[in-house]
């Protein structure tokens, strides 16, 4: 019989695997690992990002899931540091094992759904009841923790709140989610988008910018962004010079010309700064398409990619121009590290066994630069190990705050958890997790009543040293950064404009160029007449 990649790696390090009858060739909706435990725990990352032939599908057969993800992987081993952390504790659910199911979510809806009926079937079950009180209902797992990526998560999301069955995302940023009337059993341990494109217009606002670009993925992360950049922007009399949807297709012939396409129109229009709200590996292909043209820019960067492995590893990258992004603030995972290390040498010291079970065609722990899985790599330096690092603090705070949650429904308090045959319930859960008030990494976690955390955002920028980045401020609510820190790449160190216009001056009148707003000349009025608000409105009045 044959592995897939993932189950290799599950194999080598001691997970248990896949119960039941489900045969190794089902991809669909494979449990990657499991362990067994007196309340059992769902997990959904992103072990691969797409799945092989599924335009051609016309039967409900397994897809084949391709292009094996290492982020992903990285948040699975977090969730399961995090799990054994917790079980190996005597002061948090003393007596009590927590287990987990996790499963690869591939990032494709009909993957996701697959796990999540099974996740919600009745008890060890493969059956959902279709019952009209759901109160006794008794799923496989009491909570979930994922999925991370929106643009697949509704249906898998508003499935699990019939169910009002916990569910806390770690990479989630979309502000539909914080409706509690649509997604009412939704949490979340990374903030919000809404108040992440405040903090990017703050920024713009902060260096005088007032022609800017805003680009973004054509999905629905994407397309939300744009609508509330335009609005928070035009308070602030900051013009969105051009706006543009990158194709999510992947890297077919079609994405790099519409993106060159795009790029062409900004640097036509003269725009020195651009916000770009995509994923990953998106941004790596526009990347890629930037430094081809040669072309040097300040760019806005989300949480999606500021940091991420794909574009930081990117050849060239650091002669895009400046890059100031928003990163979810977190703390290093103490122990989780040296736990990668770990990995990264079993993988090595099993090298060869990999290659014949699917490791030889992939690259689990580094990043390929050919993007088709083709080149073997099981070495990653410490730098890339500190990156990855920071995927891990959003999961492991989305499983203490189920575990916090479980200590106070098992009433632990007293050192000793209620009788483990005590039936609790999802909704039970979810209602502790929402009063859930701890401290994780030196740092006080809550939710508010939108199940968004209390946490901001660090503003880091790209730099030259080994890391990648550095940080220059922080964003929660109010922009603290340290303008010094930031390295525009020009003579003196100077701020870049990027202007259509400079405030017009007493006796001055606004002459628009076109339909925009905020794009004008400053001319004297006329002799005998003067203005009467100081060059915020063409008010002429006759002396």
């Amino acid at each position: 019989m044959s592995l897939s990649p993932v189950h290799a790696l599950a194999f080598f390090l001691g997970f248990e695997m896949l119960p039941g009858p489900i045969q190794s060739n089902d991809t669909l909706a494979y449990q990657i690992f499991h362990s067994s435990g007196d309340v059992m725990l769902g997990g959904l990352f992103p072990f691969h990002t797409g799945v092989s032939n599924a335009s051609n599908l016309w039967r409900p057969e397994p897809l084949t899931c391709i292009n094996l993800n290492y982020v992903g992987v990285v948040q699975a081993l977090a969730m399961r540091f995090a799990v054994e952390e917790i079980n190996n504790s005597s002061m948090i659910l003393p007596g009590r094992r927590l287990g987990y199911e996790i499963y690869d979510t591939c990032l494709q809806a009909r993957v996701l759904m697959h796990s999540a009926m099974l996740l919600v079937s009745e008890g060890l079950t493969r059956d959902i009841w279709a019952i009209c009180n759901l109160t006794t209902y008794n799923p496989r797992v009491m909570a979930v923790i994922g999925p991370g990526s929106a643009g697949i998560a509704t249906p898998m999301v508003k499935l699990l709140s019939t169910f009002l069955i916990p569910q806390i995302s770690y990479a989630i940023t979309a502000a539909k989610f914080s409706n509690k009337n649509t997604f009412p059993s939704f949490l979340r341990t990374v903030p919000s988008d809404q108040h992440q494109v405040q903090g990017m217009i703050e920024l713009v606002a902060h260096f005088g910018w007032n022609w800017v670009a805003s680009l973004a993925s054509d999905d629905e992360y994407g397309r939300d962004a744009l609508c509330q950049l335009a609005n928070l922007a035009l308070l602030r009399n900051i013009c969105i010079a051009y706006e543009g949807l990158i194709p999510t297709y992947g890297a077919t012939s079609k994405t790099p010309v519409v993106i060159r396409d795009i790029i062409q129109e900004v640097h036509r229009k003269n725009i020195n700064v651009v916000i770009l709200f995509a994923p990953a590996s998106l941004s790596r292909i526009l990347f890629q398409e930037v430094l081809q043209l040669n072309m040097t820019k300040v760019w806005i960067a989300s949480s999606a990619w500021v940091l991420s492995e794909p574009v930081l590893s990117l050849p060239g990258i650091r002669e895009i121009g400046t890059v100031i992004g928003f990163s979810h603030r977190g703390s290093s995972v103490p122990g989780f590290l040296e736990y990668l290390v770990s990995v990264n040498a079993e993988l090595k010291h099993h090298k060869s066994t990999l290659s014949s079970v699917g490791f030889g065609t992939s690259t689990l722990m580094g990043y390929d630069e050919e993007g088709d899985g083709s080149s073997p790599n099981f070495a990653v330096e410490e730098m890339s190990f500190i990156r990855l690092g920071q995927y891990a603090d959003a999961v492991y705070t989305a499983v203490y705050s189920v575990a916090h949650a479980l200590h106070e429904v098992l009433n632990c308090s007293s050192g000793k958890c209620r009788d483990v045959d005590s039936k609790i319930y999802p909704w039970q859960l979810l209602e502790a997790v929402k009063r859930v008030n701890f401290t994780v990494l030196n740092t006080s976690f809550y939710f508010d009543e939108y199940g968004n955390p209390n946490s901001g955002y660090d503003v880091v920028t790209h730099s030259m040293d080994n890391m990648g980045y550095k940080k220059i401020g922080r964003y929660s609510g109010q922009l603290d950064i340290n303008d010094s820190l930031v390295n525009w790449r020009t003579n003196d160190n100077q701020v870049p404009t990027s202007q259509c216009f400079s405030r017009c001056e007493p006796g001055q009148v606004k002459l628009f160029k076109g339909l925009q707003f905020c794009c004008f000349d400053c001319d004297d009025c006329s002799e005998g007449t003067f203005q009467a608000s100081y060059g915020e409105y063409v008010n002429v009045i006759q002396s």
